[in-house]
């Protein structure tokens, strides 16, 4: 079945965004070639044009620092904060030491997300509680509304595509999966890994070994 055909042309424009060119499909998605009001050249999906996530190369996020609107929340020191702040930078500041995972490759944040306030108020309504961390449903898709949820730490772990991933018994599940339904820890099994330890003995030990394999 041949893909659908893109709506998008060369020419049109999305908020600050100006359509060049339309690029080849990346991972199933239309690319587009924009260029942004501020004068900068930006590559999206379309998807994020028509569903106006894209709306700016990322210039937007200056004018709402010049205009100081995310000073005015009183939550500058807290946790919250903090995370939301390290979302930005890991995918917009080249000199941060996870750009590479992040920005390096193409993730973004959406411009509504670039308002502290606006993300504060979709982590409130959408399961957020001390403890959980954020995770993008696709890792190759941005921060924004429609990809991210609030999930354990564990959960989180499963979806990286650094996830290292085990065959046991022809049972395939990720390092922290076995540790966890296998009750050894997440620090002895990867150890045991790192040396090389066969597959068969790798959950010798486990309180629950024997009732998953």
């Amino acid at each position: 079945m041949g893909k659908k055909k893109i709506a998008v042309k060369a020419g049109e424009v999305f908020e600050r965004l100006k359509v060049l060119e339309i690029l080849p499909v990346i991972k199933g998605h239309y690319m587009a070639k924009c260029l942004c009001s501020c004068g900068a050249e930006y590559v999206c999906r379309v998807s994020g044009l028509v569903s106006g996530h894209n709306k700016s190369c990322g210039c937007l996020h200056t004018d709402i620092l010049k205009n100081g609107a995310r000073l005015n929340h009183g939550m500058a020191k807290s946790r919250f904060y903090k995370a939301w702040a390290g979302m930005i930078q890991r995918c917009e500041n080249k000199k941060n030491d996870r750009y590479k995972d992040y920005g390096g490759r193409g993730i973004t944040v959406c411009d509504e997300w670039h308002n502290f306030e606006a993300f504060f108020n979709w982590a409130m309504n959408n399961g957020y509680s001390d403890g959980l961390q954020i995770d993008r449903i696709d890792n190759d898709g941005p921060y924004a509304p429609w990809n991210c949820r609030w999930v354990t730490r564990s959960e989180n772990s499963r979806n990286k595509r650094t996830s290292h991933f085990i065959t046991i018994s022809g049972i395939t599940k990720t390092i922290t999966e076995w540790a966890e339904l296998s009750g050894l820890s997440l620090g002895t099994l990867s150890a045991r890994v790192r040396k090389g330890w066969e597959k068969t003995r790798l959950l010798t030990g486990g309180m629950h070994a024997k009732q998953i394999l």
